[in-house]
């Protein structure tokens, strides 16, 4: 379980959250958006990822994580909408559902099989589960 959940969090980690490093020279350049808001989408999704991060919580809580980071996965393939993008207001809605989605399959709710495997031991299954996709 433990490498399904490490992989799983390097590939999430590296297209939803680090994604965006890569591509913002090459956007600002071809499609002339500023920088500014580019990365302005971009911090949408990370306070929306914040916000969505409470119910996230709850349904972890009463369902655990298998369900809602799998919706989750299917939802980060807007990550090929956003290659379709051509005007900044559809890009910054796009990155707004990229946020629901980073909370579905980012950190906690991939953290949660393994604190729920390791209770004694919980603070270990953490960093047992973030060190490797680090």
């Amino acid at each position: 379980m433990l490498t399904a959940v490490a992989l799983a969090q390097a590939t999430s980690w590296g297209i939803l959250f680090y994604g965006i490093a890569v591509f913002l020279t090459p956007m600002h350049e071809d499609l002339g958006w500023s920088v500014a808001g580019l990365t302005g989408a971009y911090s949408l999704a990370l306070l929306v990822s914040g916000v969505v991060a409470v119910p996230v919580g709850h349904w972890l809580d009463r369902h655990g994580p298998r369900a809602l980071m799998t919706v989750g996965s299917l939802a980060a393939a807007l990550v090929v909408a956003w290659s379709q993008v051509s005007n900044l207001i559809v890009f910054c809605f796009i990155w707004a559902r990229i946020g629901v989605a980073m909370a579905a399959v980012c950190y906690e709710p991939a953290v949660d099989p393994c604190r729920r495997a390791a209770r004694p031991h919980a603070a270990d299954s953490r960093t047992d589960a973030t060190t490797p996709s680090a």
